[in-house]
């Protein structure tokens, strides 16, 4: 195929731990696309690992009724 390079990924059968890595990613694929996979995998990668979202921090603050101490104050 042109413009198209062909990595192949081999799992060890006899090798437990990678029969339950190969099983795994075939449970991830996305419609049986078993590449598009492992390329978000090494993006992940290359981008520090997983992607973290965090919520936006939320600071309450406490009414302590001395609203006119900073009247003025920039």
């Amino acid at each position: 195929m042109k413009g198209r390079k062909t990595k192949s990924i081999s799992f060890d059968l006899t090798d437990e731990y990678e029969v339950k890595l190969l099983k795994y990613a075939e449970s991830k694929e996305d419609k049986g696309k078993f590449s598009r996979y492992i390329k978000r995998l090494i993006a992940q990668d290359r981008d520090g690992g997983a992607r973290v979202y965090s919520a936006p921090v939320v600071v309450e603050q406490e009414d302590n009724g001395d609203d006119d101490l900073m009247d003025g104050y920039l």
